[in-house]
């Protein structure tokens, strides 16, 4: 049997050795420790008979090493039973579904979840679900004297079970990921569309804007968290220092004036990107039935508005300078009178 063969009957022993020991396997192993030694069950794929069969066939060459086998032999074993372990106990893990929260009073079939929780009805913008009931989106059970609390759903999926997701292909981070409560307050808000904070600059640059310090875990909103590497993946926007203006070009103003495409609305990120997906690089609208973009789009009203006033101011100096004339040269304008001679 070729060497190669040696190492593949050995399995995963040849991945975790060193080229000495993967040369010799009857460095590793000597008869009675193949005797005492019991491989967890569905764990391992080695095979005491295919390693006693090597070690049969070194016992010439293993002889005087039997104290340096054993003890490679415990470290080898350790190791791989630890990472076959870790593996299987990661796997467990991950299918397991996220364990349900102890309620601290026990619950009866029929409770009013808002006489305690009243606080979670109430304000400007609650959530139509509340109206539902709270086990459109929370599991409760009760067994004996316990009550646990849980989603109907994965975190990730409960609220696409009423909200359709979009198709666009680009979507916004949280988004995509199901993380629809890092800005949106699942329950109330006092901000329209349940929103965690005012819908201005500062709203998106709670993630998208630098921080002096970043630690092991970044807070936004005072309610949510993320991990350090979560947030710097995140792509940041430097403004000019009014933090009104400099984004997407040096003095492009960002808040404190309407929003030239929807007058009604104050200008915001929201102005320029979709707040969930879009068809469009960087969250932008789709081009108009013309092909022009939302620069274009916006900057065509803008600049025919700047047209249009600059027009109309032109109009009144040349009123008021007419004016002006007619009061130092009344005549000024009129026809020349004429003589009875005809001439002027």
């Amino acid at each position: 049997m070729s060497m190669n063969c040696e190492k593949r009957q050995i399995g995963c022993l040849g991945d975790f050795t060193s080229s000495a020991v993967a040369e010799s396997p009857a460095k590793l192993f000597s008869g009675d420790q193949l005797n005492s030694y019991t491989a967890p069950v569905g764990l391992l794929s080695i095979q005491k008979q295919t390693l006693r069969g090597f070690v049969q066939n070194h016992n010439s060459r293993a002889d005087h090493g039997n104290h340096r086998a054993q003890v490679r032999t415990e470290a080898v074993v350790k190791y791989i039973s630890k990472l076959a372990l870790g593996l299987l106990l990661l796997l467990t893990v991950s299918k397991m579904p996220a364990r349900a929260a102890e309620h601290p009073i026990k619950l009866d079939k029929d409770a009013d979840c808002a006489s305690c929780h009243e606080d979670k009805t109430k304000g400007k913008a609650v959530h139509s679900a509340i109206a539902m009931g709270c086990t459109t989106c929370h599991d409760v059970k009760t067994e004996g004297e316990t009550t646990t609390v849980n989603l109907t759903s994965p975190k990730d999926q409960l609220c696409f079970s009423c909200h359709d997701k979009a198709k666009e292909e680009v979507k916004h981070g949280p988004y995509e990921k199901g993380n629809c409560v890092a800005c949106h307050d699942p329950h109330t808000s006092d901000n329209p569309k349940q929103l965690r904070a005012e819908l201005n600059t500062n709203f998106c640059l709670e993630c998208h804007g630098p921080r002096k310090e970043v630690g092991d875990k970044v807070a936004i909103f005072k309610s949510q968290e993320m991990t350090r590497d979560e947030f710097l993946e995140i792509p940041k926007i430097v403004l000019n220092f009014d933090m009104a203006s400099g984004h997407p070009v040096d003095k492009h103003p960002t808040v404190g004036m309407p929003n030239p495409m929807k007058p009604e609305e104050k200008m915001s990120c929201l102005s320029c990107h979709a707040a969930h997906a879009s068809s469009e690089a960087k969250l932008l609208p789709p081009p108009d039935k013309e092909g022009r973009d939302i620069c274009a789009q916006c900057h065509l009203i803008v600049d025919s508005a700047a047209e249009a006033k600059a027009l109309k101011e032109g109009q009144a100096i040349e009123a008021k300078r007419s004016e002006q004339l007619k009061k130092q040269n009344p005549n000024a304008g009129k026809p020349a009178k004429r003589n009875r001679g005809g001439e002027q």
